[in-house]
């Protein structure tokens, strides 16, 4: 915290109000960088006059303040309030990395948790969601470090200690509606079950603790578990189905999250995943199953499965007049066909005689490679050769005018094979 400093989420309300001036005096004391962020929402109409009241509060206190204002976009799918705070931490996080602050402070307390574990159990959460919020979460490649110091708080420790220091604070006139399902919890289940248990907040807090350091101990056991199903496969993310088999539902469910998740994915729900596993695992040897989630495809090919971003072979063909390009990039394929000079390979005389043709796949293409035996159709040579349907998909066939003259994953045709001063080797090059 002392090399990059700390920032505080303020939105001008009690809390964290309380928790920048709790932080001002430290930062003072010990010399490390505090500086106070605010966003504001354009929701409400008094919003714009609470970005003076929080700079003035910074002000007061000797604290470096900046704000952004968000528009909240599309709130398809997660609801205003989810998509309110997805606007409101991306602002934080560029911010952050604005100012080069290494630590994000944010005013949760034990109130909030506690509305976000009942939050989780009403979303059928697992051990991961379940945990709750924690207390400190370590920084990524795009966010900085989470710190949530007063999360094991009662709100009315802070009311408390805000009311000591004369805080001047934001009354949001939000958080006394209960059409937001936060607010609602709060309201009218979390106050009559604090005047029954009033100790509710603490062992709610304890139980999301708990769930926290058992769901570090399960995520220990899935890493161990996706390393043993990963295969060394050069082509594509691969895991092993009968590696997978060998796991129960639970374990095995949460590798192919994790393993979606690390391809950029949002975590799949259960129903989706056992679905998944029912049509990877019971299709016939034979059959090529093709499963879609969030812009992703899931093939699977004898004991593989492979997780590729979703592509749909261009139904137009390219062409190219070609006169010694070492490439020749096709975006539309997501790849490039690559000419590399060699001693053996087809005469670039040959290549020069008409277009290059860049073909998706139609069925019943055959090839000859050795000229001492027949050509075989592209599907005798992919069974034989072992070539995984995402490479048969993605990579198209090259032609010259009307030759078949390579297929990726197989190889070149043999007529024109040849030795001289000017032969190419022909190689397809995905960015997949």
């Amino acid at each position: 915290m002392r090399e990059r400093g700390v920032a505080v989420a303020c939105s001008g309300g009690r809390d964290s109000a309380a928790l920048l001036h709790a932080l001002a005096g430290p930062a003072r004391e010990h010399g490390f960088r505090l500086i106070c962020l605010h966003v504001d929402h354009g929701l409400q109409e008094q919003s714009a006059g609470w970005v003076g009241q929080v700079a003035q509060l910074a002000a007061g206190l000797g604290v470096e303040f900046d704000h952004r204002r968000v528009t909240v976009g599309s709130t398809r799918g997660q609801g205003l309030e989810a998509a309110a705070r997805s606007a409101r931490y991306a602002a934080l996080q560029a911010m952050c990395a604005a100012h080069g602050v290494g630590v994000l402070a944010v005013g949760h307390h034990a109130l909030d948790q506690a509305e976000t574990l009942l939050m989780r159990l009403l979303r059928g959460s697992g051990p991961r969601g379940l945990a709750g919020m924690r207390d400190w979460r370590d920084p990524a490649a795009d966010r900085p470090a989470h710190w949530r110091p007063m999360l094991a708080l009662h709100p009315q420790a802070i009311a408390a200690y805000a009311a000591a220091h004369a805080i001047a604070h934001v009354d949001d006139p939000t958080n006394a509606l209960h059409d937001q399902l936060r607010n609602a919890l709060r309201h009218r289940v979390l106050a009559p079950l604090l005047d029954i248990a009033p100790h509710a907040l603490d062992t709610l807090g304890r139980s999301a603790r708990l769930l926290g350091a058992a769901d570090a101990s399960l995520e220990n056991l899935i890493a161990a578990d996706l390393a043993a199903c990963r295969l060394p496969d050069a082509s594509a993310p691969t895991l092993s189905l009968t590696a997978l088999a060998a796991l129960d539902s639970y374990r095995r469910g949460s590798v192919l999250q994790r393993w979606l998740e690390a391809a950029g994915c949002a975590p799949p729900p259960e129903a989706w995943l056992d679905q998944a596993w029912r049509q990877l695992s019971q299709a016939a040897a034979d059959s090529a199953p093709d499963l879609r989630w969030q812009q992703h495809q899931l093939l699977r090919h004898r004991d593989r499965v492979a997780c590729l971003p979703a592509f749909e072979p261009p139904a137009a063909e390219a062409q190219l007049r070609w006169d010694g390009e070492p490439s020749w990039t096709l975006p539309q394929w997501r790849g490039a066909w690559q000419f590399v000079p060699a001693a053996v390979g087809i005469p670039g005389a040959l290549l020069r005689t008409a277009p290059l043709r860049a073909v998706a796949r139609s069925g019943g293409e055959r090839l000859r490679i050795d000229p001492r035996r027949p050509s075989r159709s592209l599907r005798q040579w992919y069974q034989s050769l072992d070539v995984p349907p995402w490479q048969r998909q993605r990579a198209p066939l090259l032609w010259l005018g009307r030759t078949l003259l390579h297929v990726p994953g197989v190889g070149s045709a043999c007529e024109p094979v040849t030795s001289g001063d000017d032969c190419w080797q022909l190689g397809w090059r995905s960015d997949a």
